[in-house]
């Protein structure tokens, strides 16, 4: 009895370790789907000082939105890690994981939290090629062009406005500070509103409206519109 108890123990210390798959980034603890359509994914990800995600992978070409900064380190599964420097509130990057699947983790290294809206880009624009792109202004710069979105910065001073404007495509909206404003959109009632950091929203038909920031703070957001 004695020997088949120590065969059975020897037999289970000798079974081989299977590794666990990477999860899917919208399934990881930290990051949390906020809104899904036929165009886009957004993924909210949120990381406490000191905190760190499990591993994860994406493969859908993605828009990084950077909502509250902190430094950050990035493991990739057999690479050295990489320290990345805090960036700014309405910073964008783009990784087109669709042509090159990453699996990584990401440690929060700051003192504040980490807070980064995904896009992933799942379908083109249902918009002819030839219908325009909002133009620039004032307010309103390109800071993203490539083949799949071209992405725009409004900035508003408190009190300044967008003055009335138009977009012919689908767009995703994200108010990357927040703030209050009052939004007028052709043919409707004036609508005052006070919106929260990170807040989205898709238009999927064409609108002409303009934008007042009736806050104390300036304002930033980005709109992306999808090709």
């Amino acid at each position: 009895m004695r020997l088949v108890t120590a065969i059975s123990m020897a037999v289970v210390c000798i079974v081989p370790t299977v590794a666990q798959a990477p999860l899917p980034v919208e399934k990881e603890s930290h990051h949390s789907v906020v809104l899904e359509n036929a165009y886009v994914r957004v993924i909210d990800m949120i990381l406490q000082p000191g905190e760190e995600t499990l591993d994860h992978r994406h493969s859908r070409d993605t828009l990084q939105v950077m909502v509250a900064p902190s430094p950050m380190k990035i493991e990739v599964p057999g690479k050295p890690p990489v320290t990345v420097p805090a960036r700014k509130p309405g910073d964008v990057g783009y990784v087109p994981f669709s042509k090159s699947p990453v699996t990584h983790r990401i440690k929060n290294l700051g003192t504040s939290a980490l807070h980064i809206l995904e896009v992933e880009l799942l379908s083109p624009s249902p918009a002819p090629p030839q219908t325009p792109f909002q133009p620039e202004g004032p307010t309103y710069k390109q800071v993203l062009d490539n083949d799949r979105v071209r992405v725009f910065r409004r900035m508003l001073a408190p009190g300044e406005t967008s003055g009335s404007h138009t977009h012919h495509r689908p767009y995703l909206g994200v108010n990357v500070a927040g703030g209050d404003f009052l939004y007028e959109i052709h043919g409707q009632p004036a609508r005052a509103a006070q919106v929260k950091p990170a807040t989205i929203s898709w238009s999927p038909d064409p609108v002409t409206h303009s934008i007042t920031n009736t806050g104390k703070n300036g304002s930033i957001t980005l709109d992306i519109e999808l090709k």
